[in-house]
């Protein structure tokens, strides 16, 4: 049994630590099932963004590592943050052929070709955006050419980054289920109780629970189910979101600690969850919350181990590829698994390099 997210953060400060982020790039592609070609791919990218720090001597530097699955597609994100120096794209236009003569090195050539998508963010550029970073390369890979155009388009609506407490090879509790058709797209956030293999014992169960269901169930409804799954377990925490595009209609509903923040129409929402847990084994009624979606839609959903998010940005010009890598912020000391999800429609960012 995998873990539902895949997470690493490490440190570039020499060539061995990039050394460390290829290593882990790689060992994170074998456990998503990409085949050999695609592993040597991602540590290649890895490795290019790893010397980019080294070699431009950026403050800070970092590479955060994120495997997901998404609607069963295992996508692996490569991420490289730093507090400086930046870059201004004014100098030059982020093309293909001349994105080393934006100062971000000749090996971005190489990150643009073996990625499905590529996301740039620069504070320079866009000073009015608080962000903790002042330069955010984000790289989104799958197992196969194949299924390009459709990580592309994951890429471009949806992020995931989960960090387990102590780094359990179980993935703690926390755990997201991303299910798509033609119409719906449903998004779950899971936090089950407990540490280590038996807490992502019971996120299986609500996987396996929401499965079972087809996706144009009410959240709400399918949350009454989910509580008689988790009987004889210590429980979960659950948050359900349902996008129907057709109507354009947001459904949501969720049981427990998890925070939902929701830019709708330019309107920001703070959703808050009824306490408890859910796996009592007895019905209640649950009720949740409907939006009409006139012009578009951007949610961010967290567990307690992340710190509370207070804004959501509604500039669609940007990714949730970048928004989460801007947003994600585990307590400190970390506690708990700290996991964000970052969701928009309709996917229209304007930053990505492909």
């Amino acid at each position: 049994m995998l873990p539902s997210c895949l997470f690493a953060e490490i440190p570039i400060e020499d060539m061995a630590s990039a050394t460390v982020a290829r290593r882990v790039a790689g060992e994170l592609a074998m456990l998503l099932g990409f085949p050999q070609n695609r592993q040597a791919e991602a540590v290649l990218v890895t490795s290019e963004l790893a010397h980019n720090h080294v070699m431009h001597h950026t403050v800070h530097g970092l590479i955060r590592l994120s495997g997901f699955y998404a609607a069963s597609i295992p996508c692996l994100a490569i991420a490289s943050l730093d507090q400086g120096p930046g870059f201004d794209p004014a100098a030059g236009v982020l093309h293909r052929k001349n994105l080393a003569g934006c100062g971000l090195g000749a090996g971005m050539g190489t990150v643009l070709r073996l990625s499905d998508r590529l996301d740039i963010f620069s504070h320079m550029a866009r000073p009015d955006m608080q962000s903790p970073y002042e330069t955010i390369i984000a790289a989104l890979l799958g197992p196969a050419r194949q299924a390009n155009e459709e990580i592309i388009r994951i890429g471009g609506s949806l992020a995931i980054l989960s960090q387990s407490r102590g780094g359990s090879d179980w993935g703690g509790g926390d755990g997201v289920h991303v299910q798509r058709d033609g119409r719906y797209t449903r998004i779950t956030m899971v936090d089950s109780l407990g540490l280590g293999k038996g807490a992502a014992e019971i996120t299986g169960l609500v996987f396996a629970e929401l499965d079972r269901h087809a996706l144009f169930w009410p959240p709400a409804n399918l949350l009454e189910e989910v509580e008689f799954a988790l009987a004889e377990t210590n429980g979960a925490a659950v948050h359900v979101l349902l996008f129907d595009q057709v109507k354009g209609l947001l459904f949501s509903a969720g049981i427990g600690n998890i925070a939902t923040l929701i830019s709708l129409d330019g309107e920001l929402i703070k959703e808050t969850d009824r306490s408890g847990i859910l796996g009592h084994a007895k019905w209640r009624k649950i009720t949740g919350q409907e939006y009409k979606v006139l012009a578009g839609v951007r949610v961010s959903m967290h567990t307690d181990g992340q710190k509370r998010i207070a804004d959501l940005s509604a500039d669609f010009t940007l990714s949730p590829a970048v928004i989460s890598q801007i947003l994600f912020e585990p307590l400190t000391p970390q506690r708990d698994d700290a996991t964000l999800v970052t969701w928009q429609w309709p996917e229209k960012s304007t930053n990505h390099y492909t």
